[in-house]
């Protein structure tokens, strides 16, 4: 898949999350990207996420290996393309009105976070949720975009 990265969306302890432009579709998605040699738990996400299938769950995109120019060499970096959630986190929602989240909203959200959750418990006996990773696709539906990864690879 040709992409172009663009602005920076999230830093996580182990990633940096892009925005970036499908060159074909034009569609946006979320690049998560980190230094190859660095990328075991990374690729063992993308081998997660590209076994789940719920409209839920933040849809798996792909991955890749890039060569990207870096002070005076270059450097090899693992990307995990995903869907993109316009809308950030609920973190994000609450802050754009005013720190709160209407009543009903929250009724949604939370069912869909929970919906999200039972689908990836029943598919792979995972539970876990960050509340930073709670992501807001459209404005009247929440999708879940669980480091499940991080539960799913502590067993492993």
């Amino acid at each position: 898949m040709n992409w172009t990265r663009e602005k920076t969306i999230g830093r996580g302890s182990s990633a940096t999350v892009y925005a970036a432009t499908c060159q074909d579709s034009k569609e946006t998605i979320a690049v998560k990207t980190t230094e190859f040699y660095h990328s075991e738990f990374l690729q063992r996400e993308a081998k997660l996420l590209s076994s789940l299938n719920s409209p839920y769950v933040i849809g798996y995109r792909g991955c890749e290996v890039t060569k990207e120019p870096f002070k005076n060499g270059e450097a090899t970096y693992y990307n995990l393309l995903m869907e993109y959630a316009p809308y950030g986190t609920l973190t994000d929602v609450a802050a754009k009105n005013g720190g709160c989240i209407e009543e009903a909203r929250v009724v949604s959200y939370t069912r869909q976070i929970l919906l999200g959750l039972e689908y990836i418990h029943n598919s792979k006996g995972i539970a876990t949720l960050r509340q930073a990773t709670c992501l807001s696709e459209r404005k009247e539906r929440q999708r879940s975009l669980t480091s499940v990864a991080r539960s799913w690879l502590n067993r492993s």
